[in-house]
């Protein structure tokens, strides 16, 4: 399955912080934790699963708990949401504040209503236009690249199934 050029729109909780230097890594294995449960979690029964994915989803949601317990017990409130263009490598969002191309910071996604832990993607501001910034992740590794990935897929297989049942 190739994922290239895939592309949607989505309405998601986000906001915009700076980037702490050094951060990145940590941000990285936080996103990559919390995609791998997000994607093991979302569309599947008992049925579907074998013994070892059985295994892996319940040390995934484990991981992302122990991780959970560990940064904060303070509830979150997540933004307010609006329509982002996501895609493999990056997205557009509308403009917050005095961005310029170039600048970087951390992207928090809300992926899943049901967790209220973001996904932190350190990104850059490739570019400006029309009110919109559109954003890219140079460093994001290859095995958080294949989570976000299968995450945006299966969000993309949703929105269909959703636009044949409706007409």
């Amino acid at each position: 399955m190739s994922t290239a050029g895939l592309c949607m729109d989505l309405v998601l909780p986000w906001s915009w912080r700076p980037l702490a230097a050094g951060q990145s890594d940590r941000l990285w294995a936080h996103t990559g934790r919390l995609l791998r449960v997000v994607n093991l979690s979302e569309g599947q029964t008992v049925r579907e699963l074998a013994t070892d994915a059985a295994h892996a989803r319940l040390e995934a949601k484990l991981d992302l708990l122990l991780t959970l317990l560990a940064e904060t017990l303070q509830p979150t409130v997540a933004p307010t949401s609006a329509t982002l263009s996501l895609s493999t490598d990056g997205c557009s969002l509308p403009l917050q504040g005095n961005w310029q191309a170039g600048d970087g910071g951390v992207l928090q996604l809300y992926l899943a209503p049901a967790l209220a832990l973001p996904a932190q993607l350190p990104s850059r501001i490739r570019g400006l236009d029309q009110g919109r910034a559109q954003l890219h992740w140079p460093d994001m590794p290859a095995e958080v690249r294949e989570q976000w990935e299968q995450w945006l897929f299966r969000q993309h297989r949703r929105s269909v199934q959703e636009h044949r049942r409706q007409g």
